[in-house]
């Protein structure tokens, strides 16, 4: 999301940032948003989205709704008290498409009635904006086939910029990067530990990332698997590790784990939920497979071959330089907007 607000600053909006909780984000984010010059419209101040909206009605011209958790309930009071504002809706990833996914690779049927649920909810938001935001061509086909307007839907990607990759020759081992309180990487971890990892005998197994529960926690480090916990720089593991890994049996919208470890100069080995949504080239597509034995043999030939890593790498950083910057972001959202000089603001999970 900051990347879509560095690129409403770039086209001339003044940009304020309103967290759903009206809690002041910690003292880094606070930080970082006024290095940006976003202002955090936050407690001690505001209290709540609704006073803010009360208390500047009629003053902003644009409002982007980030997810449906945040778009679903607050979308009449934009509309009551922001009446002349345009509303972008950002869908981040479907999520109804997400939790149908689980039904089925879970045998949940609850999960599947929640999914038909959730997308009466994610649609009824999309016909009220006026503009609808995603970051996946794979969901904007399937938007537009379940007849969402052509000229409402807009393809925006958010920019990840490549960094110099750390120049080691003692490389060694996988990493897991996630958030596993986010259920598609908890259950991802579970079923790579259980079903592809006793595969690979010697390889070191790194997971990065809080959430995790005890339980899994116990039996993950009985396997010889590191535990890093939360981190706030990620970048010593992406240089350390020789492969990172994305392997989602379910899950919606574009990964930025993998993304992040092209930025960082590293092959990633994922299933094809996790490349949905991404024209990979062949020395990507190799890196795809659907089921344990096709992931073991990718990670043994990434891990073997390196010329086949190096060509992966340079596939996966010239796909990031092509789509995924600062100027693609600019371009996609001035399609999505009148070019104007005025105010927005922005409504985030936080």
């Amino acid at each position: 999301i900051l990347s879509h607000m560095r690129a409403l600053q770039a086209l001339g909006w003044h940009v304020s940032f309103l967290p759903r909780t009206g809690a002041a984000p910690d003292g880094a984010a606070q930080a970082l948003l006024a290095a940006q010059g976003i202002a955090c419209l936050a407690a001690p101040a505001i209290a709540s989205v609704e006073e803010a909206l009360c208390r500047q009605a009629g003053m902003f011209e644009l409002v982007y709704l980030h997810r449906v958790s945040v778009a679903a309930p607050y979308m009449s009071l934009i509309r009551h008290y922001q009446p002349r504002a345009r509303v972008m809706f950002s869908v981040a990833d479907l999520h109804h498409l997400r939790l149908g996914r689980q039904g089925e690779i879970q045998e949940r049927p609850e999960l599947t009635r929640a999914a038909q649920r959730q997308q009466a909810q994610e649609f009824a938001v999309m016909l009220q904006a006026d503009a609808v935001l995603t970051h996946s061509p794979a969901e904007a086909a399937l938007l537009r086939q379940a007849g969402l307007e052509a000229q409402k839907l807009h393809l925006v990607p958010w920019a990840i910029k490549p960094v110099k990759p750390a120049m080691r020759t003692d490389r060694e081992g996988l990493l897991l990067v996630g958030n596993f309180a986010h259920e598609p990487n908890l259950d991802g971890l579970l079923w790579f530990a259980q079903a592809v990892l006793p595969a690979l005998a010697g390889q070191r197994l790194t997971v990065v990332g809080a959430g995790l529960p005890h339980g899994v926690a116990q039996m993950l480090r009985t396997q010889g698997v590191e535990l890093a916990g939360a981190v706030e720089d990620l970048a010593p593991y992406y240089a350390r590790a020789r492969l990172a890994l994305a392997p989602l049996r379910f899950g919606a919208g574009i990964k930025g784990k993998v993304l992040e470890a092209w930025a960082h100069g590293l092959p990633c080995v994922m299933t094809p939920i996790a490349a949905e949504g991404l024209e990979l080239p062949p020395a990507l597509r190799a890196a795809v497979a659907p089921d344990a034995a096709g992931l073991i043999a990718a990670i043994g030939t990434l891990s073997q071959d390196a010329g086949a890593s190096k060509a992966h790498v340079a596939a996966g950083r010239a796909l990031l330089r092509a789509g995924f910057t600062a100027k693609a972001v600019e371009s996609a959202l001035a399609k999505a907007i009148a070019p104007m000089t005025s105010s927005v603001v922005t409504i985030n999970r936080g």
